[in-house]
């Protein structure tokens, strides 16, 4: 006779149960529905590695774990300003509800405004396990950061540590690759790691590119140097931005290839949505149960890049593959992981993972969206040559075409300036207004004490009050 142990994600144990031999995953499951009061139809039971138990078969199937955890539903969770609470919305029946049940876990929702996107998130076992690792949403892909500039991450650049190498010019457009590149290339931890949490603000390309901006690789990689004063976002894009970048670009504004690397590293490939990172190089922890912490350090270092879809970690060679709902996200957190530690001073290695052998578990609405968008682009290109063979010069008042031309941009200020020109204006003003408030009261007291000089002091000699 042996005890069972029905945690949470979090470690917290909601029951322990007596098992033997004969025991089953069903026979838990009733376990579970009698003490907690929670469906069974709501009720999934995960592997300390993530895999599912199946209800017609014993534990000893299993190798006898001692610990299983319990994974329900998780629900997409938002603020109402309007009433001052919080409310939830159901991915399973298309519904928001006041009220959160108990046996479901909250996740924050995506910011915005496109209710399509809620399409797309298709919640796992996974998500309601590791929904206390998931990081709030309010600085990621909120608002919030127009609050803040951004600070300054370094203060002395590193462009002299990438100045100029013979060879540096040549650059073969074919293989991403410049002559000087080594196959073997020496490999060393990153000296600057971003943290979004502090690092998020706004900055130049807030006020004077909103529209037209990328996302800078240096706040990305922790280095930049330029704070409130870079022309391209320090913060993290919303999925609804994402959406508005081109398959041709990155999120970052590099162009991307046609076919991948062969060592799978680089910009990507725009044939592919390449969703999906390969890490390697992971260390495993000390402890009782060194794959649920490195599971959970997995989730907790990567899901504050972007929206995390899946996570599959294989610990016989210590390898896992983060797979995020839109490609920026992986290239956000590519970049920002390479060369960096979990939790033990790792040096992960990252690159574009093959393509999946199970087309079933790729998600359908975002290949779905990127083919529709390759189509779309080929369309109106063809439709914009149809239109010049047609007029031929000319320019017809019916078929004339409008554009959203790009608005003239100012002169680049300096942010911290213009918050100094605004605040001495301010000053400036108030200063005005206490002037002219003494201004009326020494008149009003003129007019009671001394009302015959009154008009001597408003209009003085010479000057003929009666004449317009």
């Amino acid at each position: 006779m042996t005890e069972i142990r029905v945690k949470e994600g979090d470690g917290k144990i909601l029951l322990t149960m007596p098992t033997d031999r004969n025991t089953t995953v069903n026979d838990i499951v009733v376990a579970i529905h009698e003490q907690k009061q929670i469906p069974l139809d709501k009720i999934s039971l995960l592997l300390p590695n993530d895999l599912p138990l199946e209800l017609n078969k014993k534990l000893h199937h299993y190798n006898n774990p001692t610990d299983i955890f319990l994974a329900t539903e998780v629900w997409l969770s938002y603020y109402s300003e309007e009433h001052q609470k919080a409310y939830y919305y159901d991915p399973y029946e298309k519904e928001t509800k006041w009220e959160l049940p108990i046996w479901a876990k909250a996740a924050p929702g995506p910011e915005g405004e496109n209710v399509e996107l809620l399409d797309l998130f298709q919640p796992k076992d996974k998500h309601a396990k590791y929904s206390h690792l998931i990081r709030p949403s309010d600085w990621l892909e909120g608002k919030n950061y127009l609050k803040r500039p951004a600070r300054k991450q370094i203060e002395k650049s590193y462009n002299k540590d990438y100045a100029y190498k013979q060879g540096d010019d040549e650059y073969n457009i074919w293989y991403d690759k410049y002559f000087n590149d080594r196959g073997v290339k020496e490999r060393a931890p990153a000296s600057t790691r971003c943290d979004p949490i502090k690092d998020i603000g706004y900055c130049k390309a807030d006020i004077y590119e909103p529209e037209t901006a990328y996302l800078c690789l240096h706040f990305i990689r922790g280095c930049c140097s330029e704070g409130a004063n870079c022309r391209f976002f320090h913060h993290m894009p919303s999925l609804e931005e994402c959406k508005k970048i081109q398959p041709i670009k990155d999120i970052f504004g590099r162009t991307r290839h046609a076919n991948h690397r062969d060592d799978m590293q680089g910009i990507g490939c725009f044939q592919k949505e390449s969703r999906t990172l390969y890490v390697s190089d992971i260390k495993l922890p000390p402890g009782d149960d060194p794959i649920q912490q490195v599971n959970e350090m997995l989730w907790r270092h990567f899901s504050i890049w972007g929206r995390v879809e899946d996570v599959t970690f294989i610990p016989q060679k210590c390898i896992a593959f983060i797979k995020y709902y839109h490609r920026c996200y992986a290239e956000i957190a590519k970049e920002a992981m390479t060369n960096q530690a979990l939790d033990y001073d790792e040096m992960l290695s990252i690159k574009w993972a093959n393509d999946d052998q199970n087309p079933a578990r790729e998600s359908q609405y975002s290949e779905l969206w990127h083919k529709q968008q390759i189509e779309k682009e080929r369309e109106d290109k063809g439709k914009k040559n149809s239109e010049k063979k047609k007029g031929k010069g000319k320019v017809e008042k019916d078929n004339k075409v409008e554009f959203d031309l790009p608005k003239k941009l100012p002169p680049p200020v300096d942010v911290t300036e213009l918050e100094r020109q605004l605040k001495e204006e301010d000053e400036e003003k108030q200063k005005i207004d206490e002037r002219m408030k003494k201004m009326n009261n020494i008149l009003d007291r003129i007019k009671v004490e001394q009302p015959e000089t009154l008009a001597e002091i408003i209009f003085p000699a010479g000057i003929d009050p009666t004449i317009p």
